[in-house]
């Protein structure tokens, strides 16, 4: 793939300062998958069967680009980056390269059509772990039954089908950067006033595969005919040497470094249902699904909270006992509502004392912002117990719903359809990493509404503190919101013509169609979208621990569109 993007900037004729600017991006994509493999079928006697198979797959991707930015332009009439002074051009170029080497044999095993079962195992070989621990081993297994071709379940005339499935198995994780297990050296540094190389990144040749071991049982159902049909099922998956970024010391010289640490589990029950309420000229079929999730990191290989701060904002950790991403802030206690006094303390607890062995007291004014410190004692961002972010953060929040579903309802009737879908979350928090700018930072950004509410004399608020140029943008819970919502996700209305009338036209289909997303969202969620997460880059490690912390991430929009879809 070769991608080319121009991008021009024209100045802004109403700003004295403002100059025109233009890039030249150029990106290549090179992609080489092959994929080969061996099957074979065996009838083993009247009632049994087996397939087995035996393959191999390799992928390599190489993918560089650069580009040119030039801006302050002689004349507005040029956009070529290359037409700016050399002194007004920048510019970056890159490559990198990933590759994947996997062995595979399965075998699925039948007896009676009914009772079924399976054997697999794959062996995966990734460019972004070392030598040593290059390749991981995945074995799996599962079974299953179709209870309702058995005599005693045939009997019972309201099961139309039941089957139980399960499986155990051990997958492999490799979602990080390219090259993450090497140490690189940068030419960007300097040495007493002359140009040098300089170590950038540590080597970790350790760094392996992250590890997950799965649990799944199910139980697929259908009854009345299937008028009702759906499933039902539990999973339990324990992940252990997680791919994490832990932060180093700034002694050595490194902010960071991949890292197999920790164990985690994720464990839950998801249940779906269809309904065929209507039948006949006019249809009317329901899907019904929810999810229930709980997350808990099991081991954190004895790190702080602080190990796995990437740096890049959103204020969430990785905490033993607590889901991952977990919101780790100091806690808002409101807004000083007179001028008064409040107490110090230490960071033990005790009371800070003067020279005469009285606790020493700070005045605070009307409208100034107030925190709990560690051990619930109020103190303020200008007077803290101790270090204000090292000696009081706590995990708040949760940033998993406590369960998560959709419901759909679709109708027919002769050539139109009508599907309606609704979505919800209940029980998660989000904490809104862009709302401490945006409430208060009123010298700089734009302001959302809540600053009305700003305490002053005349409006005591409890809520909103006072403004002035002091205003600090503290990461506390008063930036984290509960965000259950329920959203019309889409609804979409079509007709679709008869074939006589497609005939006449020669075509196989004729349809018109009008489609509306996010038209309706009922949250108390005050942040642009309780739906949106964090926006990162796969690779990006907030990606892994900040998504519950949106930071100016544009929200979904709601949009109306309509079309004619043809098929000849």
């Amino acid at each position: 793939m070769n991608l080319t993007e121009d991008e021009f900037r024209f100045r802004n004729t109403q700003d004295t300062g403002s100059v025109s600017s233009a890039w030249d991006r150029r990106t290549n994509v090179f992609n080489f998958t092959t994929n080969n493999y061996f099957s074979y079928h065996q009838d083993i006697g009247e009632n049994q069967e087996a397939d087995f198979t035996l393959g191999h797959a390799y992928q390599r991707s190489n993918t560089s680009g650069v580009g040119l930015n030039g801006w302050n332009f002689p004349n507005d009439n040029l956009t070529s980056p290359g037409s700016a002074d050399p002194s007004d051009m920048t510019g970056y170029s890159y490559s990198t390269a990933f590759a994947f080497d996997s062995y595979f044999f399965r075998v699925n095993y039948k007896l009676y059509n009914k009772y079924l079962a399976g054997f697999s195992i794959r062996t995966d070989g990734s460019s972004r772990f070392g030598e040593n621990n290059r390749y991981g081993t995945f074995p799996a297994i599962s079974v299953g039954w179709i209870m309702s071709d058995e005599s005693f379940i045939q009997d019972i005339e309201s099961i139309s089908f039941l089957k139980f499935r399960a499986s155990y198995g051990l997958t492999g994780n490799a979602n990080i950067d390219d090259y993450a297990h090497l140490g690189f050296y940068s030419a960007v540094g300097g040495y007493n006033g002359a140009a040098a190389i300089v170590p950038s990144t540590l080597l970790n040749p350790s760094l392996s595969w992250e590890k997950s071991i799965m649990l799944d049982i199910n139980i697929d159902y259908g009854f009345f005919n299937n008028r009702l049909s759906g499933s039902i099922n539990y999973y339990d998956k324990r992940s252990s040497d997680l791919l994490l970024q832990v932060t180093l010391p700034s002694s050595s010289g490194y902010s960071s470094i991949w890292q197999n640490v920790g164990a985690m589990r994720n464990n839950g029950i998801e249940f779906d249902l269809t309904s065929h309420n209507v039948k006949g000229d006019f249809k009317w079929t329901t899907n019904f699904n929810i999810a229930f999730n709980h997350n808990e990191v099991t081991d954190v290989g004895g790190l702080p909270p602080d190990a796995f701060d990437n740096q890049t904002g959103g204020d969430a950790r990785v905490i033993q006992g607590y889901p991952v991403g977990i919101a780790y802030l100091v806690e808002w206690a409101g807004v000083q509502q007179e001028d008064g006094e409040i107490a110090l303390w230490n960071v033990d607890g005790t009371p800070v004392l003067d020279g005469e062995g009285n606790q020493e007291t700070v005045m605070v004014e009307a409208g100034t912002e107030l925190y709990y410190d560690a051990n619930g004692n109020l103190m303020t961002y200008a007077n803290p117990t101790g270090d204000f972010y090292g000696d009081n953060r706590k995990a708040a929040g949760s940033p998993f719903p406590k369960f998560v579903g959709g419901i759909t309802n679709t109708f027919n009737y002769k050539g139109f359809d009508l599907n309606v879908l609704f979505i919800y979350q209940y029980g998660n928090t989000i904490y809104d990493d862009q709302a401490k700018r945006m409430i208060g930072d009123y010298t700089s950004i734009a302001q959302r509404p809540e600053i009305l509410d700003a305490y002053s004399e005349s409006n005591p608020s409890e809520d909103v503190p006072g403004l002035n140029e002091y205003s600090t943008y503290v990461n506390s819970t008063r930036f984290l919101y509960e965000a259950s919502f329920i959203r019309l996700k889409n609804v979409s209305l079509g007709y679709s013509f008869n074939k006589d009338i497609c005939q006449k036209l020669h075509l196989s289909n004729l349809r018109i169609y009008v489609s509306g997303n996010n038209l309706w969202t009922l949250t108390n969620y005050p942040g642009w979208d309780p739906e949106v997460l964090r926006n990162t880059s796969a690779s990006d490690p907030d990606s892994n621990v900040s998504f519950a912390a949106p930071s100016f991430a544009t929200p979904q929009a709601r949009t109306i569109i309509g079309g004619i879809q043809v098929t000849f």
